[in-house]
């Protein structure tokens, strides 16, 4: 996958972090909306389930256990569609900018849009976390 990204792509347990990040912000644009009455509470609820969704994709990559253990084809496919549909935006609204974080943002959207796409839409199996990114287990574990 690295050579599509033109760098290593991070860790589940960052992308997990980054995903965590993305549903903050959208809740409190939700939210935001909703008060305002340009978005129904139904339609803010479902965008949240989505993005539950993929932070629990990438806990599970991180060495989560809990449930679900995988989604059905037409989450798979709405999940991934609202991460790249995310990154685009997100391009055009950060286009042109310098800061260091903004960069950083878009690395860990990008990531986590690849990882959705080439593992959920392109993959039989779900990925099985590495014994390196689970705290306090080592390879030989």
């Amino acid at each position: 996958m690295s050579c599509h990204l033109l760098s290593e792509p991070l860790p589940p347990t960052t992308l997990q972090h980054a995903a965590e990040q993305e549903r903050a912000r959208r809740a409190a644009a939700s939210k935001a909306s909703v008060e305002a009455g340009k978005v129904s509470v139904e339609k803010a609820d479902y965008d949240d389930a989505i993005w539950s969704n993929i932070v629990h994709f990438f806990r599970r990559w991180s060495g989560d256990t809990r449930e679900p253990q995988g989604w059905s084809e037409a989450q798979r496919e709405i999940m991934s569609k609202s991460a790249r549909a995310t990154y685009k935006r997100m391009l055009e609204v950060l286009d042109g900018s310098t800061r260091q974080e903004d960069f950083d943002k878009l690395k860990g959207l990008r990531d986590i849009w690849y990882a959705l796409e080439f593992t959920l839409l392109y993959c039989k199996v779900y990925p099985q976390p590495r014994p390196h990114c689970i705290p306090g287990r080592t390879a030989a574990a």
